[in-house]
């Protein structure tokens, strides 16, 4: 296979990505499976994460204070994460107890039980993690972002789901809902490091072989038109406006998605993107500002984020949507497009040192159908679009809409509204 990587599917659907790297003690473990808060009716927001949370609490072999100090001793490394698409464990293991430690990971996935004490434990957990989220104004707006472009679908709401639904989750709506989850056409795990391929299967094959064939369960509602919404919230006795705003962007395997990865690193990554210069170098009006790019299954989202002081707000969004504009019109200049190719290409050959990288990659690789590149082909991807391509991915996303906006400061909602309107251009409103 190319890149070294190899795949082999069980007769139950569990497909299994394992890169070995030479020389390396130490194997990362990802077990992903294709379902995420996106895939939740309302009524669940949050139901996927709430598994999540439970699956640390206990099976039918280990209790939680077993399970914890078995991991912790194997490396301490052991982790969880729900995305819009996916939910994840991962761990990372010395080679020598990748056996012991991924048998302990599927027998999580697996077995366990969700005990009622512990699902009325972590249900108050979570409540004090919304608490912590509600508590965080740049948090809050860029959790909004979403809710302002897509509304009241599955990718406008929150991972973590609302009080309401978290509240009223039963132990056992939760333990069914994670059967129908976690079975084998679900499933990816993803490893990297010091094993070989015929290692790897002949440890895990025979733990993922426990997963039930089942079914890979309804397909995602597909995403709505996307909306130039305002998501508003006042908060006072708050220096500054914490802002997001932004558009639909490109899926995950559009051929697009390169020169939307430069566009997101001219306008807005590290200290030589166009915004940090143009807002904060040149006329001081924030201390951070950048851009980011999320790309799914179907669909993404471009996002512009920052904070600043009521007063500049205004000129802030003027400055963002001017420097958007020109690169619509004019896309970035040879050098600027040279420098941003250099930084992300050698981003690339750094991220793939590590082998917790590398196994994540190719997760991500096998879940949304993307090849198994090498390194020298992942970068050559980059360096292949022109300045054309990227002022044409500039006109695809912006032009002829006006972004979603989302504001979480001490600002009211007549003053909110009118900062929608700063967000237009001639091309944004034609």
């Amino acid at each position: 296979m190319p890149n070294g990587v190899h795949v082999h599917q069980l007769a139950n659907g569990a497909r299994i990505v394992v890169e070995p790297m030479p020389g390396r003690g130490v194997v990362a473990a990802f077990l992903c499976f294709d379902r995420g808060s996106r895939h939740e009716v309302a009524a669940q927001s949050g139901l996927t994460h709430f598994c999540e949370h439970l699956l640390f609490k206990g099976t039918g072999r280990h209790d939680w204070k077993t399970l914890s100090k078995r991991l912790n001793v194997l490396g301490g490394h052991a982790n969880a994460s729900t995305s819009l698409d996916h939910i994840m464990l991962e761990n990372r293991f010395v080679a020598a107890d990748l056996r012991e430690g991924l048998s302990l990971m599927v027998e999580m996935a697996v077995e366990s039980d969700f005990p009622k004490a512990e699902v009325e434990r972590e249900r108050t957990v979570i409540l004090e993690e919304i608490a912590e989220y509600e508590d965080s104004p740049g948090d809050v707006a860029a959790e909004s972002f979403t809710e302002a472009l897509f509304g009241d679908h599955p990718l406008g709401r929150p991972v973590i789901g609302t009080r309401e639904t978290v509240g009223g989750f039963a132990r056992d709506e939760a333990l069914g809902y994670w059967h129908r989850v976690a079975t084998g056409p679900n499933t990816v795990l993803s490893l990297a490091g010091g094993l070989s391929f015929e290692e790897a299967v002949a440890i895990a094959e025979p733990l993922l072989a426990a997963l039930p064939a089942g079914l890979a369960g309804a397909a995602a509602e597909p995403p709505p038109e996307p909306l130039a919404g305002l998501a508003h919230h006042q908060w006072d006795d708050l220096e500054q406006v914490h802002f997001c705003f932004g558009v639909r962007a490109v899926r995950r395997v559009d051929p697009a998605r390169f020169p939307v990865y430069l566009l997101d690193a001219i306008l807005g990554s590290g200290m030589g993107s166009r915004l940090f210069n143009e807002v904060r170098e040149k006329r001081g009006l924030v201390y951070s500002i950048g851009s980011s790019v999320y790309l799914g299954a179907d669909t993404g989202t471009f996002c512009v984020s920052g904070s600043t002081s009521p007063a500049n707000l205004g000129e802030v969004l003027e400055v963002c949507r001017a420097e958007i504009d020109h690169l619509m019109a004019d896309g970035p200049t040879e050098e600027e497009l040279a420098t941003t190719k250099a930084l992300l290409a050698r981003g690339v050959v750094l991220y793939t040192e590590r082998a917790a990288e590398r196994a994540g990659l190719n997760l991500s690789r096998e879940l949304y159908g993307e090849p198994h590149v090498t390194v020298e082909e992942a970068v050559a991807r980059i360096e292949r679009p022109s300045a054309e391509d990227v002022r044409a991915a500039a006109q695809a996303l912006f032009g002829g809409r006006r972004p979603a906006l989302s504001l979480a400061g001490e600002i009211d909602a007549d003053t909110a509204a009118r900062h929608v309107e700063r967000l237009g251009s001639a091309a944004a409103l034609r």
